[in-house]
């Protein structure tokens, strides 16, 4: 969702400097918003706040290996991450979402290299 506003702020953007109008496709608008799944978007901020949350974590800030770990994961990594997430939770509870996210993310840190 945030990225579909930030390119209609772009688009409105240029079309202010160029003097155009500002007209949206609807059906361009429709088949975007239907495309955004906000489940999976949660899924995906809570894997990058478990992330976060592990980085200053006292128990494992000092885990040389896990903080390794943890700089190795790319954003495939995460989407994978917040895919199960999204599949494996209840989807109207927040604090599910929470801990499963950093469960896969305590299992991805700790996979064997």
């Amino acid at each position: 969702m945030k990225d579909f506003i930030e390119e209609l702020k772009y688009n409105q953007k240029v079309n202010l400097e160029k003097g155009l109008e500002n007209r949206v496709d609807i059906d361009y608008v429709i088949e975007k918003l239907e495309s955004i799944d906000v489940y999976r978007e949660l899924a995906t901020i809570m894997v990058r706040n478990s992330i976060d949350d592990l980085i200053n974590d006292e128990l494992y800030m000092n885990n040389e290996k896990m903080m390794n770990n943890i700089d190795k994961l790319d954003d495939e990594d995460i989407r994978n991450m917040a895919s199960f997430v999204d599949y494996d939770c209840s989807l109207d509870i927040y604090n599910d979402i929470k801990e499963i996210a950093r469960g896969y993310v305590l299992d991805k840190v700790y996979e064997e290299d």
